[in-house]
């Protein structure tokens, strides 16, 4: 409940307080120019140049409203840059500047894509689970995707609703199974699988019988383990 209400809250202040264009902010025009600059170099893979201003943009900007996904722009490039420690630091700052925002859930989604890319079990669960503790429960949905531009995180982050499983949402998950499979890939023994169901048993009992397939078979899968 409280993550819902976190979320909503979110939506609410985008809604409300932000411009709808990326120029808003403390020092409006040089945190646009900057920013601006760095993007440039992000979309052209120029990811060390990239690397540096965006840095230089959230640590001078904190407040501007692009920051969020500067931060994820700025993990992707010290991912390519094979900057293990630093890509997750970026994310981490998400984590703990942005609690329930849209940038939260991809930063934890990512991280999660990293443990299970990195065959760290219990990486991935011990992640699952601060994230769970966190929110409450865990999103039906949940993206990994941090590539991403300004206009593009607004447009397909801002509008998503990650505990409601509505008619359309169910019928793209049944389309294509979600980051709950993940969830069962990873927890490959006993022990881990009941770690998972811990961990996902508040999602469990809110939606009971209303939850997508894939989660349905995901919860049979890891009872039968």
């Amino acid at each position: 409940m409280r993550m819902r209400l976190a979320v909503i809250g979110w939506l609410v202040s985008a809604a409300v307080l932000a411009p709808t264009g990326p120029a808003r902010g403390d020092a409006p025009q040089e945190a646009a120019s900057l920013y601006k600059t760095a993007v440039s170099a992000y979309r052209t893979r120029q990811y060390r140049q990239a690397e540096g201003l965006l840095a230089k943009f959230v640590k001078t900007y904190p407040t501007n409203e692009c920051v969020p996904v500067a931060y994820l722009q700025l993990a992707t490039c010290r991912e390519r840059l094979k900057d293990e420690e630093g890509f997750q630091q970026a994310l981490d700052g998400v984590i703990k500047r942005f609690f329930g925002s849209p940038a939260w859930f991809c930063a934890y989604g990512a991280k999660l894509a990293r443990a299970k890319a990195l065959k760290d079990a219990e990486g991935y669960l011990a992640t699952l689970e601060e994230m769970v503790r966190q929110a409450g429960e865990a999103p039906l949905d949940l993206g990994a995707n941090i590539a991403r531009t300004y206009s593009a995180y607004r447009y397909a982050e801002y509008h998503r609703r990650h505990f409601d499983p509505v008619a359309g949402r169910m019928g793209r998950i049944l389309r294509k199974p979600g980051w709950i499979m993940d969830v069962v890939a990873v927890a490959d023994t006993p022990q881990r699988a009941q770690r998972a169901l811990r961990a996902l048993a508040g999602t469990y009992r809110r939606y009971a019988g209303g939850l997508p397939t894939d989660w349905q078979y995901a919860r049979v899968l890891l009872l039968r383990r």
